[in-house]
């Protein structure tokens, strides 16, 4: 026997209500309850939670604008799934969104190695090379991670809430440098190698061995007092571009932690 066709939903109707102003009439849409309206009701839209403080896309973007300079050629401003939150206004869009999705990757990754064994590990995303990992001193993860997703060198730092700043270089901005992290850059032909960045222990991109703890200091090119000061700052060789890239990026990471204030927090499910 065929079975009974599904029966049609109700339609909506609309009940005409006279108002007591002369020449006004009330129309009133009476929408029947369906199973889409009853499971409405019982899973409600989100409500806004007014404790969320987000970001102002555009004073983000003139505040990364403002700290570029002839050490950081770019900002990119990200989370730890890879969202692009923010960058300058000179940045090639779609260069920038691809390292932070890649070096977002890289981090989250070797972020959990080192904290599990100690160890880097190999780039899963294409184009992407580790230069050097810089670990916190008490070994609970990492606190700066140098890294090249194609033409793009970045050292990227973490900032607060599961968000992670990048101050960025062209590679062939890194041509002719003498330290052995320029070194490993791919696609640019550099001197004799020298040392590492510091600020943390160094672990070596390839995953193997450990490197040696080195003190956080102050750069080289600081401004001293004083004739003699002066001609020893002078006489001191430059920081390497590699150096000045981390120094920049966790300069510029601290100062977002105290700018971005204790209120702020990425809504869940927000990547």
């Amino acid at each position: 026997m065929p079975s009974d066709p599904t029966p049609e939903p109700p339609e909506p109707w609309v009940e005409q209500e006279q108002s007591q102003i002369p020449g006004i009439q009330i129309f009133n849409l009476h929408i029947p309850e369906t199973v889409r309206s009853r499971a409405l009701g019982v899973h409600p839209a989100p409500k806004f939670d007014p404790n969320f403080v987000m970001l102002n896309a555009k004073a983000m973007k003139d505040l990364l604008s403002a700290n570029v300079d002839e050490n950081a050629s770019h900002f990119a401003f990200f989370s730890r799934h890879g969202t692009i939150m923010g960058h300058d206004h000179a940045a090639d869009v779609k260069a920038v969104k691809r390292f932070s999705a890649f070096a977002a990757n890289t981090w989250e990754r070797n972020d959990i190695s080192i904290r599990e064994t100690g160890r880097t590990v190999n780039a899963l995303t294409p184009g992407t090379t580790i230069l050097q990992a810089l670990v916190k001193g008490d070994g609970s993860g990492l606190q700066c991670l140098i890294v090249q997703v194609d033409g793009l060198v970045g050292a990227v730092t973490h900032v607060r809430e599961g968000t992670l700043l990048a101050a960025l270089k062209g590679k062939g901005e890194f041509a002719g440098e003498t330290d052995e992290i320029a070194g490993r850059i791919t696609g640019v032909e550099v001197s004799k190698a020298g040392e590492g960045a510091e600020g943390g222990e160094s672990v070596v991109a390839d995953g193997g061995s450990e490197g040696s703890s080195v003190d956080d200091g102050v750069g080289s090119g600081a401004e001293g007092s004083g004739k003699e000061k002066r001609k020893e700052v002078e006489g001191e060789a430059k920081p390497p571009k590699i150096q000045i890239l981390v120094w920049r990026s966790e300069g510029m990471g601290q100062y977002m932690v105290n700018e971005l204030g204790p209120h702020f927090k990425i809504p869940k499910g927000f990547y």
